[in-house]
């Protein structure tokens, strides 16, 4: 059985297969779209959690 991970964004189950350096990440992101999606959120939840 493969092992799945979630995308940080979408919640989507990516297999950790798909690139071999998955085991040095923090979040993992489906596509481009998601990635550039949490870019943008990320300074605001920094902003708030240091609040």
């Amino acid at each position: 059985m493969d092992t799945l991970l979630d995308c940080r964004v979408c919640l989507e189950e990516i297999p950790a297969d798909t690139n071999s350096e998955t085991e040095e990440y923090v979040s993992y992101f489906c596509g481009l779209d998601c990635y550039q999606q949490w870019h943008q959120l990320a300074p605001q939840v920094e902003e708030q959690q240091a609040a």
